[in-house]
């Protein structure tokens, strides 16, 4: 793992990326959306040779059952990979079958049928993997072991929201081995997924017009809102994966337009391959930023952090103007590695069966892993 560097030391990662960091002039996460848009696109482009090494996987003797492509070890994967599929599938018919029905000039009525009729069968899919039970979208740990009472943690909460292209099978994975390998119950916010295609098409609306009414973005801040404004929370600890680093970017700006200082020196912010633009924390009245801990985390090769946390974080010391402090946090890069699954590209490395990513001295996210 590339060395840890933070906008205040001012160093530039030791082999970053090709243009790491180096904006269009004049493009801000506030700049126009459509020429946001166009910069997208360009970035999509130009990283396209990369979009195999998302699913780039490992020797599969050495994937745990909680990799996302183990599906020998664990049939559900194959359930959920076929799952995607079928939606990837699903979303092509839909837009080209629209086009074909508009190029014929078919009444508007019937255009209007179709997509409808597709526009309910997304929602019923959506609703469907949404689950039951008293917190719709919440994810909660399959195998519950109450470590907040071995370790004496009521005081803390920790929060998690996933990426694209994760079914409630994925998410329920992902909660398992955060809570697994930092000992602590991690409870999942489900962004939903409708599919690579629309999934995109709202990252595309998150990053460019700062869309947050879906499900995730309001659910994900009223947990976190709730719990930096309950007294005896001490620690509000939440990480994201991918598009959930959107989501959360968004959380985050409205956390600091609502709550006071004090509350939000309780929280801790930690991203993997985060797609997202920006992560705001403006210095308090104290000269602080008023969110202190922010850690980002990167496989060099992942395509999604090409075009998120790896474009558009830089270090910020000595400078000025619209875009200072405008990704904030320390960046770990590790060189030359694919993949942008969570469980099988990032999280893998941290069990004690595969410890292939170290923990760093510098990173405070290190120093839970195993309970501490």
């Amino acid at each position: 793992m590339l060395p840890a560097t933070t906008p205040e030391q001012g160093q530039q990662d030791p082999a970053p990326p090709p243009e790491q960091g180096q904006q269009a002039p004049g493009f801000f996460f506030r700049s126009n959306p459509l020429d946001l848009l166009k910069q997208d696109v360009r970035l999509i482009f130009k990283n396209a040779s990369y979009l195999p090494n998302m699913l780039y996987a490992y020797s599969p003797t050495r994937l745990l059952p909680s990799a996302e492509l183990a599906i020998f070890q664990n049939p559900k994967n194959l359930f959920a990979i076929l799952s995607q599929v079928v939606l990837f599938l699903a979303s092509v018919i839909a837009v080209n079958g629209t086009f074909v029905l508009v190029g014929l000039g078919l009444p508007a009525l019937v255009v209007g049928g179709w997509i409808g009729g597709w526009v309910f069968a997304f929602w019923l899919e959506k609703k469907l993997n949404q689950g039951g039970g008293k917190e719709p979208g919440v994810i909660r740990p399959s195998k519950h072991k109450d470590w907040e009472k071995e370790k004496s943690r009521g005081d803390e909460t920790w929060l998690f929201c996933n990426g694209v292209c994760t079914n409630r099978i994925w998410a329920q994975a992902n909660v398992d081995l955060l809570s697994e390998i930092f000992k602590r119950n991690v409870v999942g916010i489900h962004n939903q997924t409708n599919g690579f295609f629309f999934d995109i098409v709202e990252c595309m609306l998150q990053r460019e017009w700062g869309y947050g009414t879906q499900d995730a973005v309001p659910l994900l801040y009223k947990k976190t809102k709730d719990a930096l404004l309950n007294s005896d929370t001490k620690k509000v600890v939440v990480i994201a994966h991918s598009q959930g680093g959107i989501i959360l970017s968004l959380v985050v700006d409205w956390l600091l337009a609502d709550l006071p200082e004090s509350a939000l020196r309780k929280l801790e912010i930690y991203t993997f391959a985060s797609a997202a633009t920006h992560f705001n924390s403006p210095r308090g009245s104290n000269g602080e930023h008023q969110i202190t801990t922010v850690e980002h985390f990167a496989n060099s090769f992942d395509p999604v952090a090409r075009i998120g946390v790896l474009q558009w974080w830089k270090p910020h010391s000595g400078h000025s103007g619209q875009d200072q402090d405008r990704f904030y946090g320390k960046l770990f890069v590790r060189d030359k590695i694919s993949g942008h699954l969570l469980n099988q590209h990032y999280l893998q490395s941290l069990t004690p069966q595969n410890n292939g990513w170290p923990k760093d001295e510098q990173s405070k996210l290190w120093s839970y892993v195993g309970g501490n």
